[in-house]
Parts: C-alpha cells; structure tokens; sequence
C-alpha cells in the first residue's frame, strides 16, 4: 500500500519517483486497516491481514483509540488480559477483548485509568477461573464485577 509518492523532475533531463509504504498498524472497523500514523484505508477485499489487532471506534477517533491501545496493551502485554481488540462506542465507552476471549467492560474514562484494578485485584482473584469468564466490568468505583460463562462451555467447549 502506497502512504504518499513524489515525482520530481531533476534538471537538466532526470525524473525522481518517492515512494513511501503505508504500513498496517491495525485492523480497523469491519473493512479497514488502520495505518501506523492512525490513517484509515480500505485495501482490496482478502487484503487484510488477520494477525493485527481489532480496533474501531468513531470516525476522527482513530488516533485516540490507537494511543489508548497501545498503552493497554504494554501493560498488559505479559498478563494473562493481553489485548486483542479495543473499540470505543458513540457514548464514549470503552470494551476490550483479551487474547483469551475475556471481554473488559472498561467505561467512559480513560481506560487506563483500570489498569490498577486488572493487573491487581483481579488477577489475584480471578487467576486460577479464567477459562470461566465471559466478561469483567470494571466500571465500578471500587471494584468489578465478572459475569461467568454456562458451565457447559467452560469446560474446555465453545464460549458463547
């Protein structure tokens, strides 16, 4: 993918073609990818390539939901919450998707301002049932709450 091209004529008779690559950063929304420097663009169906992280929000949030991404997923990153997805809703609330299928209900403020609850609290309360979340709501003011997966699908089967 092409981020920008330059063509230059060099005098006396030369031409000087620049091209510079667009580089996926992320997945964006359904059909675009999201650019290093938080561009959205459509590439050609079958194009998108499925190792990048899922990020979506709304138009002219692109960098807003990049920056935060990458913040959650540093901190995250050798937990057992490291990130997948992040979106951002209309009403500005926030919802990640770990790598283990873990959806964090993260709320309206910044949302690594739950970082201390995820990588304390709930680590140490949640570690040894991961298998059998099916999301954590952080939006409390002092606390979460953890909604659990049927017991069918915990042991091992699909999760809903």
């Amino acid at each position: 993918w092409v981020e920008q091209a330059r063509v230059e004529r060099v005098w006396p008779a030369d031409v000087r073609v620049r091209v510079w690559e667009r580089k996926p950063y992320a997945r964006w929304g359904a059909q675009q990818l999201l650019s290093a420097r938080a561009v959205p663009f459509t590439p050609k169906p079958g194009e998108i390539p499925a190792n990048l992280p899922q990020l979506s929000g709304q138009p002219g949030h692109e960098s807003e939901v990049m920056q935060a991404y990458e913040r959650l997923s540093a901190a995250l990153a050798a937990t057992p919450f490291a990130l997948a997805s992040l979106s951002q809703d209309a009403r500005g609330e926030w919802t990640a998707q770990t790598k283990g299928g873990i959806e964090l209900h993260l709320g309206r403020d910044a949302p690594e301002s739950r970082l201390s609850v995820i990588t304390g609290p709930m680590s140490r309360a949640l570690a040894s049932r991961l298998q059998e979340i099916k999301y954590v709501d952080l939006r409390y003011t002092n606390g979460f709450a953890v909604a659990w997966l049927e017991p069918s699908s915990a042991k091992g089967g699909k999760k809903q």
